[in-house]
């Protein structure tokens, strides 16, 4: 199989891959820092834990405004690249 093409090749990457996977991590922070807080919640826990479920509400907030961000970035890259023939 060494006339076969790789599948994958990090040189022919597409920029809206790499903004892709950072959407996914920046979604699956958001779902973990999000089931944290309920546990918290599920173990009577949260009003003793009060600073760490605001400091867990901050990061949700700090990684939702980022996905927005990736968000938009993806759009236009997307919309270069199709322009491109990519």
């Amino acid at each position: 199989m060494s006339g076969t093409p790789p599948r994958f090749h990090p040189a022919r990457e597409l920029a809206s891959d790499r903004i892709a996977m950072e959407m996914h991590r920046a979604n699956w922070e958001i779902v973990s820092t999000s089931l944290a807080i309920r546990r918290h919640y599920q173990a009577g826990t949260a009003d003793f834990q009060a600073g760490e479920i605001a400091r867990l509400r901050r990061e949700i907030a700090t990684w939702q405004a980022r996905h927005a961000r990736l968000s938009t970035q993806y759009q236009n890259v997307v919309e270069r690249e199709v322009e491109s023939g990519r």
